[in-house]
Formats: C-alpha cells, sequence, structure tokens
C-alpha cells in the first residue's frame, strides 16, 4: 500500500492460506518442500505472466524454480545475473522449459533499495495491451447517473476555475468514501460501478478512481487511470504485465499541467502523492498514448513543519507553554485522521506524543485544532504544556535541549528520503491505529 493509512486499512481477499506442519523438526535440520503454482482462471484469456522473488532472509541450500509454457508462445522474460543462478533451457513434447538452480547461504536482514526478481515472463508485447485490457475491464462502470450528476453540480456550485472543481470533488471522494481494499479475482483490477461506490460509501484505489473520473466527466474534466507499484514503481521495464502494480491513482489535466492526485490518503491536500512513490515509474493508461510515466519526484505540496511557544516562568518554578504547531505534507495526513474521529482519548495520546517531544514529564492539554477536513489550508494544532517543577527547589540553572539543524548535503546523494522521515513522524500514530483507535459516532 501507498501510505499508512491504506496499510492499516481493512482488506477482503480471496487467498486462503494452507499451513503445513513438520514433525520432528530440529533446529539443524534441512527443509525440503516443493510448490506448483496453477492458474485456473486466467485474469486475461489467452496471455499470461508471471514473476519470481526468491526468499532472501533464509539460509536456502538448493532452491529450483522451473517455468514450463508452450514451446510456440512468444515470450518476454528477463533474468537477474545477480542471482548467480545456474540457468538452463530445453523443448520437449511441444513444451519449453526454464530452469533456475541457485543458493543462498547468507541471508540478509532487509533488503536496501528495489528489489529485484530471480525472473520476470510476460506474453504481452508492450505495455499499450496491458492499458488495454484494464479500460476493457472497467468499460460502462464509471457512467455518469442523475445522482452522481446532482451531487457534482452541488459540489461545484460557485467555482468558477476547473482548479477550483477539481479540489472540490478530489476532497469529496477523498474523504467521504471510505477506504477498504478488496481482492477477489478478477476484481483486483475491476472496479465497481461508480453509481455503486457512491451508494456504498466506500471502495478500493480503482473504485474512488473510478468515482472520480465519474464526478469529473460529469463537471466537463477527466481522469486518467494510472497503475503503481505503491512501493518500488515498476521493476521490470521491458517485461509488461499487470503483475507489477498493486496501486491506482489519477491524473487530472488542469490548464495544460498534470495533476496527480491519490485519493486512498483520505485527508491529503490535492497534489500530495506518498513519498514512497515519488519518482518511480507507473503506466499512464490513455488508449491514445499509454505510456510509462514518472510520478513527479517534488512534492506538489510543500513539506513543512512550524512550532510556535509562547511561555510563562513563575517564581516558584512552573513553566507554562501556549505552542501553535502548523504543518503540511506528510505529517498532516495522520494528524487530520486522528482528529476527524472525534476520539478525544486518541487526540490527547498525539498531544501527548507532542509534549513528550519537548519536555519530557510535562502535563498536557489540547486547546484547539484547525477543521481536518479542510484540505485547502494547512492543519495546526493549538495545545497547552504545564510542568510546575521544572525549576526544583535550589535550581539556577536549567539545561534543555536546542534543536539542531541540518542542511541539506551538496555533494554526492543522500540516504535521508521522505520516505523515512515520514516512517518516523508517523510511528506513534501508527500505534494509535494498531491499538483499537475507534471513530465514536456522529450526534
Amino acid at each position: 500500500m501507498a501510505s499508512p493509512l491504506a496499510r492499516d486499512a481493512p482488506t477482503f481477499s480471496d487467498l486462503k492460506l494452507k499451513a503445513l506442519a513438520a514433525p520432528n523438526l530440529e533446529v539443524g535440520d534441512s527443509l525440503e518442500y516443493q510448490v506448483t503454482h496453477v492458474t485456473r482462471v486466467p485474469l486475461k484469456p489467452g496471455d499470461f505472466w508471471v514473476i519470481y522473488f526468491p526468499n532472501r532472509q533464509t539460509v536456502v541450500e538448493t532452491e529450483v524454480v522451473v517455468l514450463n509454457v508452450p514451446a510456440g508462445r512468444n515470450l518476454t522474460l528477463k533474468t537477474h545475473p545477480e542471482y548467480q543462478a545456474a540457468y538452463s533451457e530445453q523443448e520437449h513434447g511441444g513444451r519449453k522449459i526454464y530452469r533456475w538452480q541457485f543458493s543462498n547461504p547468507h541471508p540478509v536482514k532487509s533488503e536496501e533499495g528495489p528489489v529485484k526478481p530471480l525472473f520476470a515472463a510476460s506474453t504481452l508485447d508492450d505495455w499499450k495491451q496491458v492499458g488495454e485490457w484494464y479500460m476493457q475491464l472497467q468499460a460502462g462502470r464509471t457512467q455518469v447517473t442523475p445522482e452522481i450528476q446532482a451531487l457534482v453540480a452541488k459540489l461545484t456550485a460557485g467555482k468558477t476555475t476547473p482548479r477550483e472543481k477539481l479540489d472540490a470533488i478530489y476532497t469529496y471522494v477523498s474523504e467521504s468514501i471510505r477506504y477498504v481494499a478488496i481482492h477477489f479475482g478478477i476484481g483486483g483490477f475491476q472496479a465497481h460501478a461508480a453509481a455503486d461506490v457512491l451508494r456504498n460509501g466506500y471502495g478500493d484505489c480503482k473504485d474512488k478512481h473510478g468515482l472520480l473520473s465519474a464526478m469529473l466527466d460529469a463537471a466537463g474534466m477527466k481522469a486518467y487511470p494510472v497503475l503503481a507499484n505503491s512501493q518500488q514503481g515498476v521493476i521490470e521495464l521491458d517485461v509488461p504485465m499487470p503483475a507489477q502494480f498493486d496501486h491506482v491513482v489519477s491524473v487530472v489535466p488542469v490548464n495544460g499541467q498534470k495533476v496527480w492526485l491519490d485519493t486512498t490518503l483520505e485527508f491529503a491536500p490535492p497534489g500530495f502523492m506518498p513519498a514512497s512513490m515519488r519518482g518511480k515509474q507507473a503506466l499512464l493508461i490513455d488508449l491514445s498514448a499509454t505510456r510509462l510515466a514518472e510520478i513527479p519526484k517534488e512534492p506538489a505540496v510543500p513539506e513543512n513543519a512550524h512550532l510556535t511557544s509562547q511561555g510563562r516562568l513563575d517564581p516558584l518554578g512552573k513553566l507554562s507553554l501556549e505552542n501553535h504547531f502548523e504543518m503540511r505534507g506528510s505529517m498532516e495526513v495522520l494528524y487530520r485522521k486522528v482528529f476527524r474521529t472525534g476520539n478525544k482519548d486518541a487526540i490527547l495520546e498525539v498531544i501527548k506524543a507532542l509534549g513528550l517531544l519537548e519536555i519530557e514529564g510535562a502535563t498536557t492539554e489540547e486547546l484547539k485544532s484547525s477543521d481536518p477536513t479542510d484540505l485547502s489550508q494547512p492543519f495546526d494544532v493549538k495545545y497547552r504544556l504545564t510542568d510546575i517543577n521544572f525549576f526544583g527547589p535550589g535550581e539556577k540553572m536549567k539545561v534543555v535541549e536546542v534543536p539542531i539543524v541540518f542542511t541539506d548535503r551538496f555533494q554526492g546523494h543522500s540516504k535521508m528520503s521522505g520516505h523515512i522521515v515520514s516512517e518516523a513522524l508517523f510511528m506513534v500514530l501508527r500505534l494509535l491505529f494498531q491499538n483499537g483507535m475507534r471513530r465514536r459516532p456522529r450526534p
């Protein structure tokens, strides 16, 4: 998934798991097993594709992978030599058999950078075929119904420019349609009808794009679907296949510029794209010119956070601070999510986490926050910190931490990324979600 919100969202899938217990298995034993992948209902009849990633986190003495295909089929195949696999191919009985054998004696704890597969294979000739197949699945599912037309007229009333209309429609789809991942068979790629998504009030990434597309059509605008990989981008540029994608975002032309939108983020300002996707290749589907395109590297919404503190220290050593914290970009997405729930306990936990960054042990109290649903402005929170014993009896001085400002390096390439920063900032909030934060019913 492209974002922490998406990763924590409900997921419904027809994937079935089978657990096998190895009896009398002891430390030091070797385990041998064989897995056969069989596709009974193809996603695209007449074509197939496969991409294989070996297990690099476990010691593997020997792994053998066999790809058995009809000898007469045109197949685009790419293999990566860094795995140092013994490779062979042969034809027998009208079949062509590809075979890889390799080992992994030194497992890695975690992968750094893009992970390459052992091999990728596809019978599709080019990315245009992927786009045509995807659009055929969506045929008739973005029709403008009277309900959609009426809603768009209401949302855009008084809006005079295309950008104003786009922002109003995007905000509705992003905030009012709940993100729920739905992966049942072809449903992993085929969206529900836009009218059904509007009526149900929920959908996954392709559902939300479909509703956005129908609503913009009603407003005289056009939204193009973009198939993306939420972490790595397109893995194999030379092997066209749908399996390289796990997410759908949107591109809307406005005044000669492309506006990139991810409606699954729910509370992100228009144009904001997750840091993990920026600068990555994705498939922009336009039947007249379907092509690989780079998601913009630079954020359309500036990343910044600004904290203003005004305080008073009384003669008894009590410190009181009035803080105003304003944020834009990655930080605001989950902060908006928390404050939108109306869960006072969760909001207080967030305020406490902010307070701990300044004064350990201080009591915190929320004073006011901006409207979390207003995406046109930065999100800001006002809160009070109080430490009645900031200066203890007899203390005449206090050592405090002064923030350090690091300037960007001007030579070489930094390993710091927006993804690393956003993960660090989101960690406290993600824990809140995972520990049962619930949205309270509206009055």
